[in-house]
């Protein structure tokens, strides 16, 4: 069964991850951040939104929630492959958002790299929509509605 919680993954977690998800990514993650002080800036500055199945951290999204209340920034979405289709991102995704509009957040960006189709696809499902972007990446936006 899977579980999902809030802020429980240690920086080593974190790593292991990444790692497995490393070349999910357009271009792989590790072709432009380092994983492990990415990882630790991750623990460290962020939210993350946690996926575990069994005892291995199989989903997450870590936001930077600055605090002005203004923005947020998704600085990561990933999911294991062996647990695609399952809506695990998706999930993680509405736990971000639903923490930002509890927390009066007025917006969360993110970047995708252009060509991560379905990612973008995700992504306008949530109400994101494309800020800027340069040739190889979208800033996204999502104006954040504050539920009364």
């Amino acid at each position: 069964m899977i579980e999902y919680k809030i802020n429980t993954s240690k920086s080593e977690n974190i790593l292991i991850h990444l790692n497995k998800c490393n070349n999910h990514f357009n271009p792989p993650l590790n072709q432009t951040v380092n994983l492990k002080e990415y990882s630790d800036k991750i623990h460290k500055n962020s939210i993350t939104f946690e996926a575990w199945y069994k005892k291995e951290l199989i989903g997450l999204v870590a936001t930077y929630f600055n605090d002005n209340k203004i923005d947020s920034f998704i600085t990561n979405v990933s999911v294991i492959k062996e647990f695609w289709g399952h809506g695990i991102a998706s999930n993680l995704i509405d736990s971000c958002i639903s923490y930002a509009r509890n927390n009066s957040f007025k917006q969360i960006q993110l970047e995708v790299n252009k060509d991560s189709k379905q990612a973008i696809h995700v992504y306008e499902k949530y109400g994101f929509k494309n800020k800027s972007q340069n040739n190889e990446s979208i800033i996204m936006k999502n104006t954040l509605h504050i539920k009364k």
